[in-house]
């Protein structure tokens, strides 16, 4: 039995995003991280992480628009990690995967700790 669609999975805005910008997966220390990401590679990312029962397609508003305005701009969802100290690692591997040496940070909920 198929799960039901929820009501934002079928929004011709998310729809359109899925379209657009492909989901990535960079694995870091045998975790995978996956990530949307748009907009020119040449500039600073504004990195997006959300909270704790959130999913990296929570900023698929912020990619779109921000993204075709000309911001570099990944929505990044972690792998499980069990204490910050674990977390700060992985995350910095996640940079160093992407090659990003400067970015800013956004988060809400427990993304913003």
């Amino acid at each position: 039995m198929s799960r039901p669609r929820s009501r934002i999975a079928r929004c011709k805005e998310f729809v359109a995003f899925r379209s657009q910008v492909p989901k990535r997966r960079v694995n870091v220390g045998g975790k995978d991280w996956t990530f949307f990401q748009f907009g020119p590679s040449d500039v600073p990312p504004l990195i997006c992480l959300h909270g704790t029962s959130g999913t990296a397609e929570t900023f698929f508003c912020q990619v779109s628009t921000l993204g075709s305005k000309g911001y570099h701009i990944i929505a990044a969802q972690w792998p499980d990690y069990w204490d910050h100290a674990k977390w700060v690692a992985g995350f910095y591997k996640f940079l160093a995967a992407l090659n990003i040496k400067k970015c800013h940070l956004l988060g809400v909920s427990l993304g913003g700790f």
